[in-house]
């Protein structure tokens, strides 16, 4: 048997190679990561790191702290408003529409023209809104399902509450229990508790501490937020990021104004080489009651329009020269608003409102990402919502449907509802139209993908003409 040698040809003894692979294996790994080192430069950084649960991390006590800064941002900052305005407009736009396909075109009919009667009547598309302005500047949009007896025929309806309202008061230390919400052994909600009135309601005879009573059931609410972590209950608002951002801009701007203010105050000044200590007589310059003879230090006095003077003898006039805005002032506004739009991937031109910094090709691209986002909200947040309500409203309305509609129907598990949202409006609609026509030409596109993607809605092999839109 040949023997195993080492670097320097000589033989390696059993027990040697034994000894190593011991040592290899019960050896120590050590690694190091520059961001894992705690030094004196970054511990004050990484001083409120911490390790909680996410549901414990946003605590009712942390929610509050958020919510109250976020409404009060919004509230008083022109570019927080816009934000969360255009997210609104953006997501939910005028509301949703469903295309039902039951299997009977007739009863289809039906159903998709009762339905956006009743969205109309309950004003769905401007609750849905109120409810995602909510989600950005709240941290939830909470609905409840609620019977409306001044309805027609179907009376159900959709009533968007505060965050506030969604809150246990009492709640005891349970491991199934988070504010507001009751959880099953799989950490999924079975209960919600609800209180009846706003706990910051100012009027007289309201009860704080009353609950909806029975507490509604998962299928009775409608609970949306950003959900970042596994095991996360409660949302915080999507604007929390950006709300340093926005104060400090604030603070900068109006740093900016009051030292522009202060200069522009001064319009002129007299430099005198005669001390400060005392009076200044120049002695017989003076001719009329206007025109004194003397002055002392931070003597205010008017100048006439078109005025040409003498100064008196060592003193000549100095001008302040105003240096605000100065010329980093844009920059650093676009810098921040760019930081704090990116917390809900918005570029700076959509949120702004401004794009003449791009040009055609790059205004398009720098949307393709918000586009992106948008969209899959609509669909993981939003669609399974507004199915529930559909079928909630079902629920009533079938007992409306005429018999003969009935035949030919499938069964409800087999039927395909589709929502549809508001379309994006086409920068260039001749070069948008001319690119549908290449693509419906070599059959990469149909007609119904078209009128989806623009929010409205057609039937398969119905031809072009959409059902109804916005």
């Amino acid at each position: 048997m040949p023997a195993i040698l080492d670097s320097l040809g000589r033989p390696y003894r059993l027990t040697q190679l034994r000894e190593r692979a011991v040592a290899r294996r019960t050896a120590a790994i050590r690694a190091r990561y520059d961001a894992a080192q705690t030094s004196t430069e970054n511990t004050r950084h990484w001083a409120w790191s911490d390790s909680l649960s996410a549901d414990s991390a946003n605590s009712a006590t942390v929610r509050k702290t958020l919510r109250d800064r976020t409404r009060y941002e919004v509230a008083n900052n022109g570019w927080a408003r816009s934000m969360v305005d255009t997210l609104a407009h953006e997501v939910i736009g005028t509301g949703p529409r469903v295309q039902i396909l039951t299997g009977n075109p007739q009863a289809d009919e039906w159903i998709e023209q009762r339905f956006w009667a009743w969205c109309q009547q309950a004003r769905v598309g401007r609750k849905f809104r109120t409810m995602r302005k909510a989600k950005a500047q709240d941290g939830e949009g909470v609905g409840l399902f609620v019977t409306n007896d001044r309805f027609r025929d179907v009376q159900l309806d959709m009533r968007p509450i505060e965050t506030e309202q969604l809150s246990t008061l009492d709640m005891g230390y349970s491991k199934n229990q988070i504010d507001g919400i009751d959880l099953d052994e799989n950490g999924e909600p079975v209960r919600y508790h609800v209180l009846k009135y706003h706990p910051g309601e100012s009027r007289y005879g309201f009860n704080p501490l009353e609950e909806i009573d029975p507490p509604p059931r998962p299928e009775d609410v409608i609970h949306v937020f950003r959900q970042d972590r596994p095991g996360q209950h409660r949302g915080i608002p999507e604007l929390t990021p950006a709300l340093p951002l926005f104060s400090r801009l604030r603070r900068y701007n109006l740093a900016v104004l009051t030292t522009a203010e202060n200069v522009a105050d001064l319009t002129i000044g007299l430099k005198t080489t005669h001390p400060e200590t005392s009076s200044f007589d120049f002695g017989p310059s003076g001719t009329s009651a206007s025109e004194p003879t003397t002055y002392e230090t931070f003597d205010t006095f008017d100048l006439e329009r078109g005025l040409v003077t003498v100064l008196p003898e060592g003193t000549e006039p100095w001008q302040p020269d105003p240096k605000q805005p100065a010329t980093t002032h844009t920059e650093y506004v676009k810098t921040v608003l760019a930081e704090a739009f990116a917390c809900v991937c918005m570029p700076y031109s959509m949120g702004a409102n401004d794009s003449s910094d791009e040009n055609f090709a790059s205004g398009k691209l720098t949307r393709l990402g918000f586009k992106r986002a948008v969209t899959i909200e609509r669909r993981l947040d939003w669609d399974p919502e507004v199915k529930r309500i559909f079928w909630a409203w079902w629920a009533e309305a079938k007992g409306l449907m005429p018999d003969e509609l009935k035949a030919g129907m499938r069964e409800m598990a087999d039927w395909i509802v589709a929502v549809f949202w508001d379309g994006t409006e086409d920068i260039d609609p001749e070069k948008a139209a001319k690119a549908r026509s290449e693509a419906l030409k070599t059959g990469q596109t149909s007609y119904p993908t078209l009128f989806a993607e623009q929010g409205r809605i057609t039937k398969p092999n119905s031809g072009a003409r959409p059902r109804h839109s916005a």
